[in-house]
């Protein structure tokens, strides 16, 4: 059955009903409802997640009767043909299951259309990001509303949970005094889960060590063009290691930048060790390709002698200097038997802090990374 446009308007699609929309079926995963701080107007979003895939997710945005669908997208070079439509600050109302914003979160936003080509654009300003998106505008008629879902959770408000993150920030600052790196004990995914998870991942190969245990090589190729509407397509190792670090809410042990190659980044968390660099081909020459070596922290310490996969002779010995700087000794504690058959060398690595700053600022927010959607503007913080 289709719903009609007003009762659209109404909010009565919800969290668990699916929907069909120019033919394509969607869960909605997330709802938010917005009010303009100036005029009180107010309008619906959706969250939506397409059947069978994994590529980030999209939003529905229903103010009166525009219908918009918004992609996040990089920054865009406004030209003559981009004209601002609206622009104001929007508050959240009403905040509805697997979305990362709170009722009373405000965002300044500004909406543009492109005069040529039709499509929408827009920049929304949080308390702690900028957030861009591109839209394409629909016909209501062509969304179906199929089957109802499970009954939706209300979120509660952002001024208790700063409560909750305050006694929770001071009970951990009593525990661990300021300067500690321990990680915080929250349930952050694995690096390997999480690419795993990313359809823009894909597993190239594995090194199997001692014990028949293994360590993964995950790949993501660079592509030249990068695409407004596609997910996460990373052109550097910086935006491949942030996208791990954001995913695991900041917890992490150690991050490092290879001081002589900075396209090397090593990231250690309590269990694993991860590196990312871009291989070499048969003539040593660096391609435009990233490579993640994902393996389990005992594995590293039992295999250090195993190369990493076609990776030149600065990349592996920056690998095994950091290892071996901030993980070897609490792992062959850990490990007697394995540890002390390997010489260690007598120097501990000055410490590269962007990446550990970055991480810090990530778990200081408490992990939240703002992908829910925005008012006029969609896709949101």
């Amino acid at each position: 059955m289709s719903k009609t446009m007003n009762q659209v308007s109404n909010s009565l699609y919800h969290v668990g009903d699916t929907l069909k929309i120019n033919g394509v079926s969607y869960h909605i995963t997330g709802r938010i409802k917005y009010k303009d701080k100036n005029d009180n107007e107010t309008w619906d979003e959706y969250q939506l997640s397409e059947f069978g895939s994994r590529s980030k997710k999209i939003w529905l945005s229903i103010d009166d009767e525009n219908y918009i669908l918004w992609k996040s997208c990089k920054k865009i070079d406004l030209d003559e043909n981009w004209e601002l439509l609206e622009s104001g600050v929007e508050v959240v109302t009403e905040a509805y299951d697997d979305v990362d914003v709170d009722p009373s979160d405000t965002a300044s936003y500004n909406e543009y259309v492109n005069k040529s080509t039709g499509e929408y654009y827009s920049i929304e300003e949080w308390d702690d990001e900028t957030e861009y998106c591109s839209g394409q505008k629909i016909n209501g008629l062509n969304i179906e509303w199929q089957q109802g879902g499970k009954k939706e959770k209300k979120k509660g408000s952002s001024f208790k949970f700063l409560i909750y993150c305050a006694i929770a920030l001071g009970l951990l600052f009593f525990k661990f005094p300021s300067g500690c790196n321990k990680e915080d004990k929250v349930d952050a995914p694995s690096i390997e889960s999480i690419m795993k998870d990313g359809s823009q991942f894909k597993s190239e190969t594995f090194i199997t060590g001692a014990d028949k245990q293994y360590a993964t090589i995950f790949k993501y190729y660079n592509p030249t063009v990068v695409a407004v509407d596609s997910s996460y397509f990373f052109t550097t190792t910086d935006e491949v290691a942030k996208y791990i670090i954001k995913n695991r809410y900041g917890q992490t042990s150690h991050i490092q930048q290879d001081i002589e190659d900075t396209t090397n980044i090593f990231i250690l968390t309590d269990k694993e060790c991860c590196v990312i660099y871009h291989p070499v081909d048969e003539q040593q020459e660096k391609k435009n390709a990233t490579y993640i070596h994902v393996a389990s922290r005992e594995w590293t310490l039992k295999n250090l002698s195993s190369p990493l996969y076609q990776a030149d002779s600065i990349t592996q010995k920056f690998y095994l200097d950091t290892y071996e700087s901030y993980g070897f000794v609490a792992d062959s504690t850990a490990n007697p038997s394995e540890g002390r058959h390997h010489h260690r060398h007598c120097y501990v690595l000055r410490p590269f802090g962007r990446y550990n700053d970055y991480s810090n600022s990530v778990r200081e927010t408490s992990h939240i990374r703002r992908t829910s959607g925005g008012g006029h503007g969609g896709g949101g913080k």
